[in-house]
């Protein structure tokens, strides 16, 4: 399947939109100083290049769900940040039976506190992900705490380096590994050394890409949620409570046309965001690190967040549209990139209002 982004997508920039792309198809990006991975690619739904498209990502979760059958006892769904992030929300979301999800994250977080997903005390697993511009993941789990299945949420395999890295370091969790992508870019011999493996382990693995799937089935699979996962990132209650009170009111209060979520911190965002009927959504867009350059098609405009310590952050294709009214949404860590996006709206006449979510 082509994953190359043509003009006349649809996206922005583009002068003669076409049919919408399948809620699948990724687009090319090329990332900025990185020479040893030049291409990367990016989903148009989970609001780095274009506003969060809910019924794409809903699409997106229902085929996959057709795929996972249920499963006795919990599921943990893992997403891999920052681009999986929104992908697995959603698939926790319609995946039949229990689920924990939990997020991995570049961020110095502490344990899971008692009873926050499961009992006992917090374990960090930690993991790299070569050649990235942020290489040193970590995934926090109740210690002990095993599950029959793990599914992993990628929105790409492009070697399989990372994937490999993370399931050795989770290797005692489950017996049963389910990865979800949209692409899997992988060659042959890479997928058969981590099947060679994982079979030394007796690990049952398999690989479920979703690149193929361009149609929507006609009926959902029985017994899918309702209720949204609320603290993938183990937050403390009343730390997580409070920072969903705190963003209902400042909504309610400011009416905002754009929704800028700087990070990893999308979990609180999204619970509020969901809870407001769909005509009353603002414009959801992502803030990410992800380093790309301005291509012409995927990428068409690019707006530097430099502010040290911090890493540098980005938002993709902010000409297409700036809202009068914003709220910008972030951590302690990504403070000083809200202040710069929050002088950068001003300087356009936005009247913004800034939200830090305590981290955990």
């Amino acid at each position: 399947m082509d994953l190359l982004h043509k003009p006349g997508s649809g996206l922005p920039g583009d002068a003669s939109p076409e049919p919408k792309l399948p809620a699948t198809r990724l687009l090319a990006v090329e990332r900025d100083s990185n020479p040893l991975r030049r291409r990367g690619y990016v989903s148009p739904h989970i609001g780095k290049v274009a506003p969060l498209d809910a019924g794409a990502l809903e699409e997106i979760a229902r085929l996959a769900t057709f795929s996972l059958a249920p499963c006795p006892g919990p599921t943990l769904v893992i997403g891999m940040t920052e681009s999986a992030l929104l992908l697995s929300w959603f698939l926790a979301v319609r995946l039949r039976g229990e689920v924990d999800l939990r997020f991995t994250t570049r961020e110095r977080r502490q344990d899971i506190p008692q009873g926050a997903c499961g009992n006992g005390t917090g374990q960090v697993h930690t993991f790299l992900e070569p050649h990235s511009h942020g290489p040193v993941h970590s995934l926090s789990l109740p210690s002990g705490r095993t599950y029959p299945r793990v599914v992993i949420v990628e929105d790409e395999l492009t070697t399989g380096a990372t994937l490999r890295n993370l399931l050795l370091s989770i290797i005692n969790v489950a017996d049963r590994y389910h990865v979800v992508t949209l692409s899997d870019r992988r060659p042959e011999s890479l997928r058969e050394r981590l099947r060679e493996e994982m079979d030394g382990f007796g690990i049952e693995r398999r690989v479920l890409n979703r690149s193929n799937e361009e149609y929507l089935p006609s009926q959902d699979p029985p017994d899918s949620q309702t209720s949204s996962p609320r603290n993938p990132f183990g937050r403390p209650g009343e730390v997580l409570n409070s920072s969903l009170d705190d963003l209902s009111r400042r909504w309610r209060s400011l009416r905002p046309g754009g929704l800028y979520v700087i990070g990893e911190c999308v979990d609180v965002a999204l619970a509020v965001w969901e809870s407001f009927p769909a005509s009353e959504r603002p414009a959801f867009r992502h803030v990410t690190r992800s380093p790309w350059l301005v291509n012409g098609g995927a990428v068409t405009s690019r707006l530097d967040l430099i502010a040290p310590p911090a890493p540098r952050h980005f938002l993709y294709n902010w000409t297409t549209s700036l809202p009068s009214r914003a709220l910008l949404v972030g951590e302690a860590s990504t403070a000083a990139i809200a202040g710069r996006l929050r002088d950068f709206l001003l300087s356009r006449g936005a009247e913004t209002e800034t939200i830090e979510i305590p981290g955990s």
